[in-house]
């Protein structure tokens, strides 16, 4: 099969207008046109007319966007019965479909069901995906993956099918291969874990040794328990010794005796701790009397003293008291004195500053006087312009629009119109619509009308100028409205009407700024500000402003001196008065504790010998604790070899209750012991050891055998594999004998190796094989590629070519593999149709062959 013709109307992006691409050559077709241009569109489009049935949900996809129309593609063909042309429109709903396949030179026309039959025959599939056209036509995107699909893979097979029938005569290796793997599978995973038989046996082996190691465990645990036992009847009969039980119980009484003594001593001890906190309590009672009668005298000595220098200090801050209130009245009568002055230079100043204002104002009422007169006159400019502003607003925008549609309803009425023309005359005049003609003149035909020729009348009119016509009469009928709500009588008059009106809304703009800018608040408000100002006094002597600010200036500074003077004075008053203060309640604050002082000491003759006696009291209790202390440390000593007593007591006491204790354990271990021996004499344990070996025995054949049918299995497996690889080498050679050529061509010393389902295993180079995985993007591209174009060849060496179709593919080749690849297809071009869309010109235009140029559709053109 080879396309001689593609042709889509209402193809997603090809709408009303369509897409033809026509004079398809048998060899080499490229069509590079941009991205977006609709290139997967075309493929698409070509397996949904040889594929997808009139009423298919699959055909949804190429209806255009936005638009509910049915999509028709129109293809013609040639194929080894002749050439074709197929028409087929999608319809969805209740709508028709067609599907029509009609011989060019002659023959049957089909329809339906029965012209996409004969389709499926002609292209050797059932399915876009499935079959030659789903291996051969690469879509966009799909070019670089060297794994096939399952439906590429299963067409690769049907391809050299035949071969391999040839070769095989049948399918014996593969059934005894099946069953081997089967019966392996029986015994072993796929991971090599048995399982099965073979892992019951194994299982079995290792329960079989669990029993024997555990009754082999039991037996030596039983001897282990005789020993035992023998042992702790030794260690009972030590216990058991009369003579060392009766040392233990003579020690133990001498340590309670002297425990007790000890005892004794620590009872004499608390009573003397008593004692001694006792004296110490008493001596601290008497040291702090003593230092309070002590404190005492040195205080009210102190206080009369300090009583002394504050009447004395209280003297002198009253005679500073006077002082200071005497310079506070001095420093207050000159801030008086600062005030008045500074009062009569702000008089002064206020009558200058006055002077000055009206000063001012008599000038500001001069200019306002001026602004108001320029404002009047921009008033009375804008009143003239009113008039040329109180015009109908004209619509320029829509009048434009409305005389350009009238010169385009003109011209095509003009263009539609039809005409009459005299070419020769006799001697009767000929009158067409009241007006002679003459020879060689010409009228057109606008409406009905009658063609007189002496008495013969004419009725000549025209079809199908009603359009125009009522076209030119609507654009008529828009701009005279236009031209009526402008009050105008052409087109040019409403124009030039509305360029004076903008000019004067300029002018008027302008103006109202200026007067913006002239009156702010209006004419009214400029004019009453202007009589608001008052007259100035002119026979009123002009005042020296300068010299009054001056003068102000100088009488604050002195009167700020002033009360700043008066403030110091007041606060210094105020300070001497706070002393005074101050002193005076010190003086009775001490008064009063030299009174508590002397009442607290008694009269001054008894003083002196109250101190004495409160210092004997201290010494007398400072013997005493002394005494007491020594006692007690006497009976610390004591006491530290008592504590040796009764930690000796304890501990023999402790040894004792320890050694009654272990002969009583000793006792109950042996007994449990001799228990345990008597049951492990009674135990089976040599028996069931004699039986699990027995066991054991037998399942270890068991493996042995499964052992060797597995290890058989897998050499069979082997050598069966071997076999069927050897087979696949020589199916897969038709195919690699085209594409061994191309692979040296691109790649140079390399080769390819695919399994049976024609995935890529690896790619062998001097430098070392490469798994699909490790190549790059565009080396995998290219032996995808490669391998398609060598099925081409093969197909078309079996007389059964199918156009080879690329879109957008070679998109990640470098310059010298892209030069190599474009040899490859003009190659595959001589014996099979190859089509190319791509969106790289520049590239492709190196690549020769019959470019492509699209075409709108026919019926259209």
């Amino acid at each position: 099969m080879r396309f001689d013709a593609i042709r889509l109307r209402q193809v997603r992006r090809f709408g009303e207008e369509g897409l033809a691409l026509e004079g398809l050559e048998p060899g080499l077709n490229v069509l590079a046109r941009p991205n977006e241009f609709g290139k997967s569109t075309i493929l698409d489009a070509v397996k949904a007319a040889l594929f997808v049935p009139a009423r298919s949900k699959k055909a949804q996809n190429l209806v255009p966007e936005g638009v509910a129309i049915d999509p028709y593609i129109e293809l013609e063909f040639s194929t080894n019965e002749g050439s074709f042309r197929l028409q087929k429109r999608f319809a969805f709903g209740k709508k028709a479909t067609m599907t029509r396949l009609s011989p060019l030179l002659g023959g049957n026309l089909l329809v339906e069901s029965t012209a996409e039959e004969q389709l499926l025959a002609f292209i050797g599939a059932d399915d876009a995906k499935r079959g030659r056209p789903g291996l051969l036509w690469v879509g966009q995107g799909d070019g670089w993956n060297p794994d096939f699909s399952k439906d590429d893979t299963a067409t690769m097979s049907s391809l050299v099918s035949r071969d391999l029938e040839a070769l095989s005569g049948s399918a014996g290796v593969e059934r005894v291969l099946a069953q081997a793997e089967a019966a392996l599978f029986e015994i072993e995973h796929k991971t090599g874990k048995p399982k099965g038989l073979l892992a019951d046996a194994l299982s079995a082996i290792e329960q079989h040794q669990s029993a024997i190691a555990a009754a082999t465990t039991a037996m030596t645990r039983s001897e282990q328990l005789k020993a035992d036992v023998s042992q702790q009847r030794r260690r009972v009969k030590d216990l058991q010794d009369v003579e060392e039980e009766n040392r233990l119980r003579t020690e133990l009484e001498a340590a309670a005796a002297d425990a007790q003594a000890a005892a004794q001593n620590e009872q004499e001890n608390g009573h003397t701790k008593q004692a001694v906190a006792r004296s110490e309590q008493d001596l601290a009672h008497l040291e702090a009397e003593y230092r309070r009668i002590d404190g005492a005298a040195n205080t009210l000595l102190k206080n009369k003293k300090s009583h002394s220098m504050a009447t004395i200090a209280l003297t002198e801050a009253q005679d500073r008291e006077s002082m200071a209130k005497a310079v506070a009245a001095e420093k207050h009568t000159g801030l008086q004195r600062a005030a008045e002055v500074l009062e009569t230079a702000e008089q002064d100043r206020e009558k200058a500053l006055r002077f000055q204002l009206k000063q001012r104002a008599r000038e500001d009422q001069k200019r306002g006087e001026r602004e108001l007169s320029a404002a009047r006159a921009i008033m009375k400019e804008r009143q003239a312009l009113a008039t040329k502003l109180n015009v109908p607003v004209v619509d320029a925008a829509k009048l434009e629009k409305a005389s350009a549609a009238l010169v385009r309803a003109e011209a095509a009425r003009d263009a539609a119109a039809a005409w009459v023309r005299v070419e020769a005359s006799g001697s009767e005049p000929v009158v067409f619509e009241d007006k002679v003609l003459q020879v060689g003149e010409e009228r057109p035909v606008s409406a009905d009308g009658a063609l007189i020729i002496g008495e013969t009348r004419l009725v000549i009119g025209r079809k199908g100028a009603g359009e125009p016509e009522a076209q030119l009469a609507d654009v008529q009928r828009r701009i005279a409205s236009l031209l009526r709500q402008a009050d105008a009588r052409s087109i040019e008059e409403a124009q030039e009407r509305e360029a004076r009106r903008r000019e004067a809304e300029r002018q008027d703009r302008d103006l109202k700024e200026r007067l913006k800018l002239l009156a702010p608040d209006g004419i009214e408000a400029l004019a009453q500000r202007l009589s608001a100002v008052p007259e100035g006094d002119s026979d009123q002597e002009p005042a020296d402003l300068p010299s009054a600010e001056a003068a102000l200036a100088e009488a604050r500074a002195q009167h700020q001196a002033a009360a700043a003077a008066e403030a110091a004075a007041r606060q210094e008053w105020a300070a001497q008065e706070r002393l005074v203060g101050e002193l005076r309640t010190e003086l009775t604050l001490q008064s009063r504790d030299i009174e508590r002082l002397e009442a607290e000491l008694g009269p001054e003759s008894e003083r002196a010998g109250r101190q004495r006696a409160a210092k004997d009291a201290v010494e007398a209790a400072r013997d005493a604790l002394g005494a007491a202390r020594h006692r007690l440390k006497e009976l610390d000593a004591a006491l530290e070899q008592a504590a040796s007593a009764v930690a000796k007591q304890k501990r023999l006491q402790q040894a004792w209750d320890q050694r009654q204790a272990q002969k009583a354990e000793a006792r109950e271990v042996l007994a449990a012991l001799e228990v345990r021996v008597h049951v492990a004499l009674g135990d089976s344990s040599e028996a069931a050891r004699d039986e699990a070996q027995q066991k054991l025995s037998v399942a270890e054949k068991q493996r042995d055998r499964l052992e060797r049918r597995r290890a058989g299995l897998k050499r069979l497996i082997s050598a069966l594999q071997a076999e069927l690889t050897e087979r696949l080498e020589t199916t897969q050679a038709p195919v690699m004998q085209h594409l061994r050529p191309m692979i040296s061509h691109v790649f140079g010393e390399a080769a390819v190796r695919f399994d049976a389902e024609w995935k890529l295993e690896e790619l062998d180079r001097p430098l070392g094989a490469f798994a699909p995985q490790a190549l790059s993007g565009g080396t995998r591209e290219q032996l995808a590629l490669l391998t398609r174009f060598a099925f081409a060849k093969l197909a078309a060496a079996e007389g059964r070519p199918t156009p080879l179709i690329l879109d957008d593919a070679l998109i990640f080749a470098d310059d010298d593999r892209v030069e190599k690849m474009f040899d490859l297809l003009h190659e595959v071009a001589e014996e099979t149709q190859v089509i190319v869309l791509t969106c790289h010109e520049r590239l492709f235009s190196r690549l020769g062959g019959h470019r492509i140029e699209p075409q709108p559709f026919p019926e259209t053109a």
